[in-house]
């Protein structure tokens, strides 16, 4: 896969950082309220006091993206949690490797991990796609991809993802022939 570590950063921050910053605030706010809001069953079984460890890892060979919502996400639930990241955004993960460990209240942890990994398998999903799609066209570069429009509250996150895993552009639909999204497969543990 192509080598973009770094690089969706670069392109996608730039001088719209305050646009982005803004949608990944929207986002999480938006899937805290869809995946808590009636409240969680579980993360209350949790002694909220006790202090635990978690970890991400990759199921599978994947061009991660979505550390920025991740980030986000933890730092509104309990900013006292730290995340320490191996692999970056734009970066491959092969099967088995730490993507990050968490240490932070174990409830925080636990209500955050759903959460977590549907940011990172969603915008890792586009970002591999595309990695894979310019690995097959030997070309560099992905100037007609683009993530399905089924996830409209997810556009400017996709956009990000898409450079990500190398492409430059935002014109046709992940559905077009030939491009197909891949599964990705993390497992979130708390110890």
């Amino acid at each position: 896969m192509p080598d973009t570590a770094g690089s969706c950063k670069r392109r996608t921050l730039g001088s719209n950082f305050g646009e982005l910053e803004a949608v990944i605030h929207k986002n999480v706010a938006d899937a805290l309220a869809e995946n808590t809001g009636a409240g969680d069953s579980v993360a209350p079984l949790v002694d909220g006091n006790h202090v635990a460890g978690a970890t991400i890892i990759a199921e599978q060979s994947i061009v991660l993206a979505g550390q920025p919502w991740v980030d986000q996400l933890f730092a509104r639930l309990d900013d006292s949690i730290v995340i320490d990241w191996y692999i970056g955004d734009g970066e491959t993960a092969e099967t088995g490797d730490v993507i990050c460990k968490l240490v932070g209240q174990a409830e925080a942890l636990r209500r955050g991990e759903r959460t977590a990994l549907e940011f990172l398998r969603t915008l890792s999903a586009i970002a591999t796609t595309v990695a894979r799609h310019i690995t097959a066209r030997d070309s560099g570069t992905a100037r007609s991809l683009n993530a399905s429009e089924a996830l409209q509250h997810l556009n400017r996150a996709q956009q990000y993802a898409v450079r990500c895993g190398g492409g430059e552009d935002y014109l046709i639909g992940l559905q077009t022939p030939g491009i197909t999204p891949v599964d990705i497969a993390m497992v979130f543990r708390i110890d």
